[in-house]
C-alpha cells in the first residue's frame, strides 16, 4: 500500500493535475464570494447556474467543475479559519466523483499528502499550522495502514470521535466523510449553527453536495440536478434563509417550465408544497407558482385518462414478450409495460391488472420456476423522494424495498406482506410480492358485509392489524399509511396482510413533518402543530380503522372534526369497544395507549382469539 501511495504521488505530480492548483493560479471559472452574500438574483441562491448544466440528468463529471471552483476559492482565502479543511473536503469530493463506487482509503490519503505539500508553502503566513499538521498527517498515515476494511473504517471513525473531543469538529467531519458516514441533520464543518450567514450558507452547500455525491457514488440511480437544487432549497429554508429558498424554488420552476423532463411529478408536488409554505399569504401568488401547479395538474389529468382507458379495456395476460420486446398494442397496455425487461419476463409471467395508484400499478403474476402466484408491482422510479440508506449495510435502495426488507429481519410476520425480490428497470422499480389468495382489501370486504363488520369478527381482524403495526415498529419501520385500503384479507381464513410501505419511513424518536397520504387518518397534532410522532400517530390510525370497520364510516369527515375530536357511537356497540376506540383517539398524543396496553384491554379479553 505504501508503494502504491508513493507511485500515485509521483504520477499525480508528473501529470500536473489541476486538482491542486499552485498558489497564485488564476482559475478560469468565476469564483464564489466568501463575503456576506447579497442574493438578489435567484440563480445566486443555487449551487449551480442554469447555464452550467444543460443535460437533463446530472452525471458525476457535471459536478466536478463546481467542486474544483470551490477548492480554488479556498486557496485564495487560506488565511481565513476553516479554509484548509474546506480545501481538503472539496478535493475529497472530486476524488469520490472520479471513481465508480467506493474509493480506497489509501487513495484518500494521497489527497492529504499532496494537498498538504501544496499548502505547506503558505505555512509561514498562517497561524496554528503546526497544530493542524499533526492531525492532517496522522489521518493520512492511518488511511495508508494495512488492515481489513471493517477495522479500517472503524479506526477512521474512532479518530474522528477523538478529534471531536479535542474541539476539532471540521477535522472530525473529514474523517466521517472519508468513511462515508451520513451526517443526518448536522452541517459539515460546524459544531453548532454558524451565526454568520455566509458561513451558514457555505456549510449548507457542503452538506448538500456531500449528500448528493454520496448518492451518486453509492446509489443505484442517478439523481437529477433539479433534485439537488430542491434539496438545497429545503436546507436553506430549514436554517432560516426563506428568501433565498424561495428564489431557488423559482429557479427550479422556470427551468422545469422550459425542460419538463428535468423533474419528476413527485418532485413537482414537493416543490409546490415548499413554495406555498415560503410564499405564504402575504401577496398575490406569483405566476411561476401558478404555472407549476397547472403543469402538474395537466400531467395528472393525462395519467388519469390513460388509467381510465386501461380500466375499460380487456387486457389479456402477458407471457414472455418477443425478442424485440415489442407488444402488439401500446394503447391497450398499462404504462408500466413500456420499460419491462427480459430479466423480469424470463422469470415471471405477468397477467391481469390487480390495482393501481397514483404512481404504481400491481399485476397478477406467476413465478415460472415453481408456479407460485405472486403480485408484480411497478413503481415509478423517483430517486429523490423514494430512496433510503439501509441502516445495516449502507445500501441505497427504494424506500418501499428497504422498509419491507427491514420488517422481514430477523423474523418476518405472517401479517405483513412479504417481498420476494425486486428489479430496477428504466423508469420503474419492479417489486415481486407474495399474493395471498383468495383475498381482497378490507374496504371491499366490509362492502360485502353491508359496510361494517360484526364486533366479534372485527376483534380478530383488528388484533392482527395491531400485531402487524407493532412488528413494523419493533423492526424500526414507520408504515405511516395504515388504513383499510392497505390491508388485504383472506376471505376464507380471515388472515390479514399489511401492504404498501411506499409512504413509510425509518422509525425515529423525533417528529415527522410531512403530511400523510390518507387525510382521514391524520392525527390532530398534524393540523395543530404540523408534526407528529410515529407511535402515537400509528395508534391514532388503528383507532380510526377500528371505528370505521365496526361502525361503517370514518369517525371524522374533515380536519376541523379531527381537531375537535367529538366521537359519536352507534347504538349496540359494546362499552369496552367504545372505550378502546376513545382511548386510541385521544387528542393528546401522550394520552393514547401503547401496544402493550391495547393487547391487555378488556375488549380483547371478551372472547379468546386464535391470534397469538
Amino acid at each position: 500500500i505504501s508503494l502504491m501511495t508513493m507511485m500515485m504521488l509521483m504520477i499525480m505530480e508528473t501529470c500536473s493535475l489541476n486538482v491542486f492548483p499552485c498558489e497564485g493560479a488564476s482559475p478560469d471559472v468565476r469564483l464564489c464570494s466568501t463575503g456576506k452574500p447579497d442574493i438578489k438574483n435567484y440563480k445566486d441562491a443555487c449551487p449551480f447556474d442554469t447555464q452550467e448544466l444543460t443535460c437533463n440528468r446530472m452525471h458525476k463529471q457535471d459536478m466536478i467543475p463546481f467542486i474544483q471552483r470551490k477548492a480554488q476559492e479556498c486557496l485564495l482565502h487560506m488565511e481565513e479559519p476553516g479554509q484548509w479543511e474546506s480545501y481538503f473536503f472539496w478535493n475529497i469530493m472530486e476524488l469520490f466523483c472520479n471513481f465508480k463506487g467506493k474509493v480506497m482509503m489509501s487513495e484518500v490519503a494521497v489527497v492529504f499528502f499532496i494537498g498538504f505539500r501544496c499548502l505547506r508553502k503558505k505555512a509561514a503566513k498562517l497561524k496554528g499550522v503546526n497544530k493542524l499538521k499533526d492531525w492532517y498527517l496522522s489521518l493520512a498515515n492511518l488511511l495508508c495502514a494495512p488492515m481489513p476494511e471493517d477495522e479500517h473504517i472503524k479506526a477512521v471513525l474512532d479518530m474522528g470521535d477523538y478529534l471531536a473531543t479535542k474541539g476539532l469538529t471540521y477535522a472530525a467531519h473529514l474523517c466521517y466523510v472519508t468513511a462515508y458516514k451520513e451526517f443526518g441533520s448536522d452541517l459539515i464543518g460546524c459544531q453548532s449553527l454558524p451565526v454568520d450567514k455566509s458561513a451558514m450558507m457555505e456549510a449548507i452547500q457542503r452538506t448538500v453536495v456531500y449528500e448528493y455525491v454520496l448518492s451518486l457514488t453509492l446509489g443505484l440511480t442517478n439523481p437529477n440536478i433539479q433534485e439537488l437544487r430542491f434539496l438545497y432549497a429545503r436546507k436553506l429554508d430549514k436554517f432560516g434563509f426563506s428568501t433565498q429558498a424561495l428564489y431557488c424554488c423559482k429557479a427550479i420552476a422556470e427551468e422545469v417550465a422550459t425542460f419538463r423532463e428535468r423533474a419528476t411529478n413527485g418532485l413537482l408536488d414537493q416543490l409546490i408544497q415548499l413554495s406555498e409554505k415560503l410564499h405564504g399569504e402575504k401577496e398575490e401568488e406569483p405566476e411561476w407558482l401558478m404555472n407549476l401547479r397547472l403543469l402538474l395538474k395537466t400531467e395528472e389529468d393525462l395519467l388519469n385518462v390513460c388509467i381510465e382507458q386501461e380500466e375499460h379495456t380487456e387486457t389479456p395476460p402477458l407471457g414472455v414478450p418477443a425478442a424485440s420486446g415489442h407488444f402488439q398494442s401500446r394503447v391497450r397496455e398499462h404504462w408500466a409495460f413500456s420499460s419491462i425487461t427480459k430479466e423480469v419476463t424470463a422469470r415471471y409471467t405477468i397477467g391481469a391488472l390487480l390495482g393501481q395508484g397514483r404512481y404504481s400499478a400491481v399485476y397478477a403474476g406467476v413465478r415460472k420456476a415453481d408456479n407460485r402466484e405472486v403480485a408484480v408491482k411497478f413503481c415509478i422510479n423517483n430517486a429523490f423522494s423514494g430512496m433510503m440508506t439501509m441502516p445495516d449495510d449502507s445500501r441505497v435502495v427504494p424506500i418501499e424495498v428497504g422498509l419491507m426488507e427491514l420488517v422481514s429481519k430477523p423474523v418476518s410476520s405472517p401479517y405483513v406482506l412479504e417481498l420476494l425480490e425486486w428489479f430496477e428497470i428504466p423508469k420503474y422499480n419492479v417489486l415481486i410480492l407474495e399474493r395471498p389468495s383468495p383475498c381482497m382489501n378490507l374496504v371491499q370486504f366490509c362492502e360485502l358485509h353491508k359496510g361494517k363488520l360484526p364486533e366479534a369478527m372485527t376483534r380478530d381482524i383488528i388484533l392482527q392489524v395491531i400485531v402487524a403495526a407493532r412488528h413494523c415498529c419493533d423492526c424500526g419501520v414507520f408504515h405511516n399509511d395504515i388504513n383499510p385500503g392497505n390491508i388485504l384479507i383472506n376471505t376464507e381464513t380471515l388472515q390479514i396482510k399489511l401492504i404498501d410501505f411506499g409512504s413509510g419511513d425509518l422509525l425515529k424518536d423525533t417528529p415527522y413533518k410531512y403530511r400523510s397520504r390518507t387525510p382521514d387518518y391524520n392525527a390532530p397534532e398534524w393540523y395543530l402543530c404540523r408534526e407528529y410522532m410515529a407511535r402515537p400517530k400509528t395508534i391514532w390510525s388503528l383507532g380510526v380503522i377500528l371505528y370505521e370497520i365496526v361502525c361503517g364510516e370514518v369517525p371524522f369527515k374533515s380536519s376541523e372534526e379531527i381537531v375537535e375530536g367529538h366521537l359519536h357511537f352507534p347504538p349496540g356497540l359494546s362499552e369496552d369497544c367504545c372505550k378502546l376506540i376513545s382511548w386510541c383517539l385521544e387528542q393528546n398524543p401522550k394520552s393514547r395507549p401503547n401496544f402493550r396496553q391495547i393487547f391487555g384491554h378488556r375488549w380483547f379479553m371478551a372472547k379468546k382469539s386464535y391470534i397469538q
